[in-house]
């Protein structure tokens, strides 16, 4: 999907409803902070991302990004990934599940299994990320949106 530029991508479907955690349980895995608008300034996006970023070792955190492989939607990753990622590793997980409006959902998801694990599995980086990855995962901050609407930005952390 990340090979050239391509209209389109692969489609998914999907709903998620998980619990990072629970009364009487230790957690090991916490929604540290959230940002979400409809449609927000690239601007608004670039400081949220310098927001969840500040004060994160980047051979901690990984940033996981919500590229398709769709050239017309992938731009703003790129310009986001430009604009405040690139000294951490960036990741990409539509690939996996395909697109669908709460394909974020399985972002939560592979990012709390990828923080229990302490690692990034090969396909989830970036093929044109020059960071090949992290002595120990710690944080991970998602992006995603669709299509333009609906952004989101999650920072979890393993505690």
């Amino acid at each position: 999907l990340f090979s050239g530029k391509f209209q389109g991508t692969i489609s998914g479907e999907g709903c998620h409803y998980f619990v990072l955690g629970s009364k009487g349980k230790p957690q090991s895995v916490a929604l540290m902070d959230m940002r979400a608008a409809e449609q927000p300034s690239r601007a608004e996006i670039e400081n949220w991302l310098d927001t969840l970023l500040k004060d994160l070792d980047p051979e901690e955190t990984l940033v996981l990004m919500g590229f398709s492989g769709d050239s017309e939607s992938d731009v703003g990753y790129y310009e986001a990934w430009q604009a405040t990622c690139t000294n951490f590793p960036v990741g990409a997980f539509r690939h996996l599940c395909g697109t669908y409006p709460t394909s974020d959902g399985f972002a939560l998801a592979l990012a709390i299994q990828m923080l229990k694990d302490g690692k990034i599995p090969f396909y989830v980086l970036m093929p044109t990320c020059s960071i090949s990855g992290c002595r120990r995962l710690k944080h991970v901050v998602i992006y995603s949106h669709l299509r333009g609407l609906g952004h989101v930005a999650y920072k979890l952390s393993y505690l």
